[in-house]
């Protein structure tokens, strides 16, 4: 194994100069003085044998080459090690398994709050974080380890991966009364090609609506901003349009660990009813 020659504090002094473009900023942000900083930054420099940095406009300073390729790694070291502190923390707590699950949708899942105070009072060794991730980075994510669990639109996916049905949707058309379409019965998807489409989800692939409704038909809204107004909702298309959802675990899983645990469970309160109405655990299986 090649040899390490940074420290975390060298890693921290990178992150630092990097989001502040200077030297004095950083050392506040680190509670350095400016001598010690640049001490740090000297000997994270000597350690490599290239310089990081290099002076700019002013005081501030601007990352060479090596340290624009070290930057990501430094900043995932930096993110993981708080992860795993955070987590050991909350281990001395009481907290024996800590589940971070990625949903794609932050908008549409009003029955997840309650799932997850039942499962808490139920299993209060678990603990769960949520994620939001759109579907292409959730399966990532898991693949990375950087969740254990996603909530995804339902379809095929890699034998790497174990998915669970949770239940079905219907994507629909929310506007203002006063909308130019809002007394169609219907709408299609080129009807957004000249409105705007308000949403707390990034564009492209990886959001719900346009990867379902939008991105299929080649339709991208105009932006602008919507009056607020009283609103009514629309179908989309002639019997309008359903999406599945399914929740997705490694599946390298053992059927006895939290992850698939947690899985089971969620697919089990889904199961064949309103979510918000379902009991924790399907009364035809025994609880684990």
């Amino acid at each position: 194994m090649n040899q390490i020659h940074l420290d975390l504090d060298h890693l921290q002094l990178l992150d630092a100069v990097a989001r502040t473009g200077s030297l004095a900023q950083s050392a506040v942000l680190l509670g350095l003085t400016q001598p010690a900083l640049s001490y740090r930054l000297k000997e994270a420099e000597r350690r490599l044998g290239v310089p990081l940095f290099v002076k700019a406009q002013g005081r501030k300073v601007q990352m060479t080459a090596a340290a624009t390729r070290l930057l990501p790694t430094a900043s995932m070291v930096l993110r993981e090690v708080a992860r795993a502190e955070d987590d050991i923390r909350r281990l001395s707590d009481g907290i024996h398994y800590l589940l971070r699950l990625g949903v794609e949708s932050r908008s549409g899942f009003l029955w997840l709050p309650q799932f997850l105070a039942r499962l808490g009072r139920e299993h209060p060794e678990l603990e769960v974080d949520l994620v939001c991730e759109p579907s292409r980075a959730g399966l990532e994510a898991l693949v990375r380890s950087q969740i254990d669990l996603a909530v995804i639109l339902a379809g095929e996916v890699e034998p790497a991966f174990t998915a669970r049905a949770l239940f079905d949707d219907e994507l629909v058309a929310i506007m203002p009364a006063n909308h130019a379409l809002a007394e169609r019965s219907r709408i299609e998807a080129a009807d957004f090609a000249d409105q705007a489409l308000v949403t707390d989800e990034p564009w492209g692939d990886g959001g719900v609506h346009a990867a379902a409704v939008l991105v299929p038909a080649s339709v991208r809204p105009a932006q602008a901003q919507i009056a607020n107004s009283h609103i009514i909702m629309a179908p989309i298309g002639k019997k309008g349009f359903q999406t599945r959802w399914q929740i997705v675990v490694r599946g390298e899983e053992d059927a006895g660990s939290p992850a698939s645990f947690m899985a089971e469970r969620m697919s089990y309160w889904c199961e064949g009813s309103v979510a918000s109405t379902l009991p924790l655990v399907s009364p035809s299986v025994v609880p684990a």
